[in-house]
């Protein structure tokens, strides 16, 4: 059944054919002439505009021009119509002849279709569908004009390995040029010289090109390609290729092969630079490469190299393959990080190198030894001296985890320098700076990318690498104050202009608003010291991070507080409450250690005790030293702010003056 359904389906598409066959060779004998001598068709058309003559009725003169404006309507469609059917003629009748063109009629050819197309459509509806099928038949006919073009490029270019009528082929391809029209033989033949281009200049293949026939006089060239030795001249055969390319004189294809060759040729020099600087015949080929590159227009084979007048040809090679060899080592770096495996293994690293710490140990260590690492320029708010924490006199080791990604950098980066006699490796640290960017989790979450840079850095002595992580770990650290200083600066602690402080209703709680900011404080901590990998990755940077930012937190709400005009009894709750509440985020990170190691921890808590207690009991605590650690002005200041001007204040301050100056 499925047989006998397709098979009529086959008879009726033949049948459709058929007709639209006869219908459009109908079309073409329609004519002027060919109406009028079908006397049958003029009876008719005469006996029917006699009767609608005499069927015809008075009309206005408005109806009259009317018709008059739709009679002169149709003339100029019909007179569309025909100027488009006499351009299909004309076109037709040219592409009939097409073992017979040439490029004037090319030429003539292009102008009537550019013609037909900027000639505008007609707008009757009935005339459109006769101008469609025209137009359908036009656009049958480029299509077929543009098959002749192909078949007549093999004139001139039977083939990829000769060329004939070079004259011709010059004037041929401005032809196509100036219409915008590309050849499929054109790519056909760009896509073979593109793999001839390959077969000689590929490290497996040993082909070479002879260039035969350069007889200008019978405008005829052609190459041959030979197997040749075990290293071939393969400059020469380049120079052979460029050579028949330039005979082609077509930009778009020299621009397509530019790229194949400017990278396998410069691979090729370099692989084989030890052979070519001691063979005078390939150097004196690389000369002529060279003035044949700089004298072709559309070649730009060496790019960025043998460009300094200044240099010798012995000079620019060198620099040709420095900068080839720096190229084969950024391809290494990024095929390294490209593998998941050398960045998720793991291993442990002695603080400083292969030596073990020993009983004292700066509290202020970052994770990494003074040799090279640590630049002692840390402004966290500490004093310039060491504090030197008292441990048991036993040996211990302070480690930090590198991948071995780095191991593999480090592996890479001094074999470049043993292979090349230029030893800077600025764009392979310029390489391994962008890709840690991509390729490491976010330092925000992980301190490998620091640790790794860090060790990476270190053993190669290299400071770029070095500030450029410590510049994004700076970041890092600027976006945490940042954030820490806001959400501080919502916590409001005092009026301002019409701002009126809520009064704290139960002495024991905060506003609900105060708890959100201190509930994102919190998660501040908790991302950096719970949730990432720092405490694992490299617990001392960990933990001067721990204790910078405390400080920072402390520090600036002494600030806030110092910074408010009074501090009224519901100020001083609240305050009072905010500092309990920063404590209770931030104590519980800490080892029970470092604590001690807080200097803004017991200035915060006598801070608080100035706020909640009266002048006799801040007078006893004075004079029992507890204020060490704020600064007169400080003291003086707080008193002003938390009581009324009064005997007892100003007595109170004059005690703490002389005694301060005593001191």
């Amino acid at each position: 059944m499925s047989l006998s359904i397709e098979s009529l389906l086959e008879e009726n598409q033949l049948e459709l054919e058929s007709i639209d066959t006869e219908l459009n060779n109908s079309f073409i004998t329609i004519s002027k002439h060919s109406l009028l001598a079908d006397k049958q068709l003029v009876q008719n058309f005469m006996n029917k505009v006699d009767h609608e003559n005499s069927t015809s009725i008075p009309v206005s003169l408005s109806q009259l021009n009317q018709q008059y404006e739709e009679i002169e309507s149709n003339l100029h469609d019909l007179h569309q119509l025909q100027f488009h059917y006499n351009q299909y003629q004309d076109i037709n009748s040219l592409i009939l002849k097409s073992s017979q063109l040439n490029i004037l009629d090319f030429h003539h050819l292009f102008t009537l279709f550019d013609k037909y197309h900027k000639q505008p459509q007609p707008s009757e509806e009935d005339v459109i569908l006769i101008y469609k099928v025209i137009h359908k038949s036009i656009d049958q006919l480029y299509e077929r004009f543009v098959q002749i073009l192909n078949d007549y490029l093999l004139s001139f270019i039977p083939n990829e390995f000769n060329i004939e009528n070079i004259n011709g082929l010059h004037e041929f391809n401005k032809l196509l040029v100036n219409n915008h029209i590309k050849l499929d033989n054109y790519t056909t033949y760009r896509n073979k010289w593109d793999q001839l281009i390959e077969s000689v200049l590929s490290s497996k293949s040993n082909h070479e090109v002879e260039l035969i026939d350069e007889n200008l006089d019978i405008d005829f060239i052609s190459i041959k390609v030979t197997s040749g030795s075990s290293s071939g001249n393969f400059i020469k055969s380049i120079s052979n290729v460029m050579t028949f390319i330039n005979y082609i004189n077509n930009e778009s294809i020299k621009q397509y092969l530019n790229s194949k060759i400017n990278k396998l040729l410069i691979n090729k020099i370099a692989i084989n630079i030890n052979n070519i600087v001691n063979d005078e015949m390939l150097l004196s080929g690389l000369n002529e490469l060279i003035a044949l590159n700089k004298s072709s227009s559309g070649w730009n084979i060496f790019i960025g190299a043998f460009n300094d007048p200044q240099a010798n040809l012995q000079q620019n090679l060198t620099k040709l393959y420095n900068d080839w060899l720096i190229d084969q080592y950024i391809d290494k770096l990024r095929h390294v990080f490209k593998d998941h495996h050398l960045i998720s293994s793991l291993e442990s690293v002695p603080e400083s190198g292969s030596e073990p710490t020993t009983s004292s140990t700066k509290t202020d260590d970052d994770g990494w030894n003074d040799d090279g690492w640590n630049n002692d320029d840390d402004d966290d708010g500490w004093d310039d001296e060491d504090v030197l924490k008292d441990e048991p006199k036993e040996e211990s080791t302070n480690t930090f985890k590198i991948s071995k990604l780095s191991q593999q950098v480090i592996q890479l980066i001094k074999q470049f320098q043993n292979d090349s006699s230029n030893s800077d490796i600025k764009y392979l640290i310029t390489t391994i700076k962008s890709l840690s960017l991509i390729k490491y989790q976010s330092i925000d979450k992980s301190l490998l990318i620091y640790n790794d840079l860090k060790y990476i850095s270190q053993q190669l002595n290299s400071t770029e690498l070095d500030s450029f992580i410590e510049s994004v770990w700076n970041k890092n650290l600027l976006d945490i104050y940042e954030r820490l200083r806001l959400l501080l600066l919502s916590l409001i602690l005092g009026t301002g202009g019409d701002l009126e402080l809520e009064p704290i209703q139960d002495e024991g709680e905060l506003d609900d608003e105060s708890l959100q900011k201190l509930s994102s404080i919190y998660g501040i901590f908790n991302n950096h010291f719970n949730d990432s990998d720092y405490q694992h990755i490299n617990p001392i940077k960990t933990d001067s991070l721990m204790i910078e930012i405390i400080q920072f937190i402390n520090d600036y709400l002494i600030l806030m507080v110092l910074s408010l005009e009074d501090i009224g009894e519901f100020q001083s709750i609240k305050i009072s409450h905010i500092i309990d509440s920063i404590n209770n985020i931030t104590i519980p990170f800490l080892k029970p250690s470092q604590k001690d190691e807080i200097k803004s921890y017991n200035r915060l808590q006598n801070f608080k005790f100035l706020i909640k207690n009266h002048l006799k009991d801040i007078l006893d605590r004075f004079n029992e030293g507890e204020f060490f650690d704020l600064s007169t002005d400080e003291l003086i200041i707080m008193i002003k702010k938390l009581f009324m001007q009064s005997k007892l204040r100003d007595d109170c301050i004059n005690e703490i003056i002389e005694f301060r100056n005593l001191t």
